[in-house]
């Protein structure tokens, strides 16, 4: 509770940085046992026991920690470090064996202290174990009958002309859930779309995506955090389609990104003008 007494004691420091509620009620709310807190408490908690406090998450591509600092400047200031493992909450950095997040805590505290080296080694010999696992076992390739995706398994099925993965088999319900009858079974990319670059596809998309994308261990990627559609309104460049001169086989967009700034990009007219027509003859949307 030492968060909130300084929060009641030095209202001039934190009430401004409640602009979503009143101040009253955010402090009963904070007050109530089992609620979890917030920078705002996490920076109270610093300055009520004069501590530098270090926050480390467990995003694998955040080197830099988060720094809570004193508002006064006084001697005597201690140092802790707590974590923060994304979209659950602050934990300790002292693994319990029993806990739950020991396995992530190990990931940050290594992540951390390893070197480059050091993990391109761990992670080659990882690759390598793995590599050497499946050429020592025997393994058959099925084909789901109804979301048909392939798996790999140990051990061939009786009937492998009506597999069914264990995903589909748990679901009950008709029709199932990434079946075809559901709509999700993709078909064939039509040959209009196929060969598209990433600012052809961009250019024709009814949405753009905008999301955190970061490269996981091993080169994956992964997403985290909201995704925001925006919607496009593409009728004008439909419209744009051709252009005179009609010899011309790019046409040039501009790109915005950070700050209003503009890139200059060409894309192959013909290829998009036929992806949209397409588009146009076969989806609804």
């Amino acid at each position: 509770m030492a968060g909130i007494g300084h929060l009641q004691s030095y209202p001039e420091l934190y009430i401004e940085s409640i602009s979503n509620d009143h101040w009253n009620n955010y402090i009963q709310q904070m007050s109530k046992q089992g609620t979890w807190c917030d920078n705002i408490i996490m920076q109270a908690v610093a300055n009520a026991y004069n501590c530098v406090i270090h926050i480390t998450q467990s995003n694998i591509n955040s080197r830099e920690s988060t720094i809570l600092t004193p508002v006064a400047d006084q001697d005597g200031r201690k140092t802790i470090f707590i974590g923060y493992i994304n979209e659950l909450h602050y934990v300790s950095t002292l693994t319990d064996k029993n806990s739950r997040y020991k396995n992530k805590l190990t990931c940050i505290k290594r992540k951390l202290s390893e070197t480059n080296e050091n993990r391109h080694e761990r992670l080659k010999n990882k690759r390598d174990t793995y590599r050497k696992r499946v050429s020592e076992e025997t393994y058959s390739v099925c084909q789901c009958t109804v979301c048909f995706e392939a798996w790999p398994l140990k051990s061939s099925p009786r009937k492998v002309d009506h597999y069914q993965c264990q995903r589909c088999i748990r679901d009950k319900q008709q029709p199932k859930k990434f079946s075809k009858e559901n709509d999700m079974v993709p078909s064939l990319v039509p040959l209009q779309l196929q060969g598209l670059t990433q600012v052809e596809e961009m250019l024709i998309a009814r949405a753009l995506p905008v999301m955190r994308v970061y490269i996981k261990p091993g080169g994956q990627r992964g997403y985290s955090g909201h995704c925001i559609n925006l919607p496009q309104d593409i009728a004008e460049l439909a419209h744009s389609l051709p252009r005179y001169p009609k010899d011309l086989s790019v046409i040039v967009v501009k790109m915005k990104g950070k700050e209003n700034s503009f890139k200059d990009v060409t894309v192959r007219r013909q290829n998009v003008a036929d992806a949209l027509q397409w588009l146009v003859n076969n989806n609804s949307h």
